[in-house]
């Protein structure tokens, strides 16, 4: 039991979630609990676990609740009847059986609560920007992917114009060459994003959630609405000029050359 609630309180830690631990550190028979029996009690005032009956499970949930409203642990001292009271101590929360039993209990309460990332206090303009700056961030950043993918297509069409291809047939292949390094480095942020995603908190939470989505819509609409929006493009006669595609006039093919144009530059050529 213990070990499970031990594993227990590290998920909660893990998800942010606060809770208090009570822990049996000394008892005076006749009691049922026994030193090192723990309970965990969450702010609902559900425990689980065990740290006496009936007689104490409702007082240490009280003090376990009192705890994680002002963030400071504390010693629980349950007297019964002929029990003997020890002193008044500083820290030390005296309180009596609520049932008929000579036994007495020390129980520690300790809450753990979630540290803040970013207190924001107020309301306005500015409180709203900082409360939006992890999805914003997502956002910009997807933004920044879905650029360095098109850059990473034109400069792939730009060497296949080099090269000799028509336009038509640059810009099918500059698609097709990109596809795999595009693929590679987004599938690497999918997979950062989902590890924070997992490990982190609330706010690192919506930072991923965001870039998640950001860079699936980027890499959707990088390979299909740009290749058809180019593929329009390029029929047209206003569209088909070098400096539009960063390359010089004579590295610039609309069309690829017909039989009968090498045959008329090959006779040009033997006159």
């Amino acid at each position: 039991m213990p070990e499970d609630l031990l594993i227990l309180a590290a998920d909660l830690r893990r998800r942010g979630e606060a809770f208090a631990l009570a822990t049996v550190v000394r008892c005076e028979r006749p009691t049922s609990a026994k030193p090192g029996a723990k309970a965990l009690i969450r702010p609902d005032g559900s425990m689980t676990g065990w740290v006496g009956g009936a007689c104490a499970e409702p007082v240490v949930a009280r003090e376990a609740l009192a705890a994680l409203r002002d963030g400071r642990p504390r010693l629980v001292v349950l007297v019964g009847e002929g029990g003997r009271n020890p002193a008044r101590t500083e820290g030390i929360v005296h309180l009596p059986m609520t049932c008929h039993s000579g036994g007495t209990l020390e129980i520690y309460v300790e809450p753990f609560l979630p540290k803040a990332q970013l207190v924001l206090v107020g309301h306005g303009p500015v409180i709203e920007t900082l409360a939006s700056l992890a999805g914003i961030a997502g956002f910009v950043l997807s933004v920044g992917m879905a650029v360095d993918a098109n850059i990473l297509i034109f400069e792939r069409t730009k060497e296949e114009l080099r090269s000799g291809k028509s336009l038509v047939s640059a810009v099918e292949a500059g698609f097709n060459r990109a596809w795999n390094s595009i693929f590679d480095s987004n599938m690497s942020s999918i997979i950062t994003a989902g590890i924070l995603f997992y490990f982190g908190s609330a706010t690192i939470r919506g930072f991923a959630l965001v870039l998640i989505i950001g860079v699936l819509v980027s890499m959707f609409t990088a390979v299909t609405l740009s290749r058809q929006m180019l593929r329009v493009l390029v029929h047209q006669p206003w569209a088909r000029k070098a400096r539009y595609y960063g390359v010089a006039e004579d590295e610039f093919l609309i069309a690829p050359p017909t039989a009968r144009t090498r045959r008329q530059r090959e006779a040009s050529a033997d006159v």
